[in-house]
């Protein structure tokens, strides 16, 4: 529920309550982190854009490397979501100025989208 606030919050453009709401569905998320780490990804992945938004890139970052591992560790995750993350990142760090980093997301995004990665 709080995650789909959160949407909302964020088509509004009211980033900080989206942030607010996305962090409130992690809180609940984790108490059974075990059963619900697919579903953290998506309010990570959330809160992570939309810090982008804000432009607070390192937290962005953070975020969205979280949602990152979750994905690149399931089994059954639409490989767009994980494409979509190298692509996101690759931009964040060329953003932060970290040309290696973002060179090295970005050679994920080539390699998911030819099948190599």
């Amino acid at each position: 529920m709080y995650y789909n606030i959160a949407g909302i919050y964020s088509e509004l453009k009211d980033f900080d309550n989206a942030i607010s709401f996305c962090l409130k569905s992690i809180s609940i998320l984790e108490i059974d982190r075990e059963s619900n780490e697919y579903y953290l990804a998506y309010p990570y992945w959330k809160v992570g854009v939309t810090y982008g938004h804000l432009g607070q890139l390192e937290k962005a970052t953070e975020f969205c490397e979280k949602a990152l591992k979750i994905w690149t560790n399931t089994d059954d995750v639409n490989p767009q979501y994980i494409t979509d993350a190298y692509s996101k990142l690759s931009s964040l760090y060329a953003s932060l100025g970290d040309e290696e980093k973002a060179m090295d997301f970005q050679k994920k995004v080539d390699g998911s989208r030819s099948g190599k990665s």
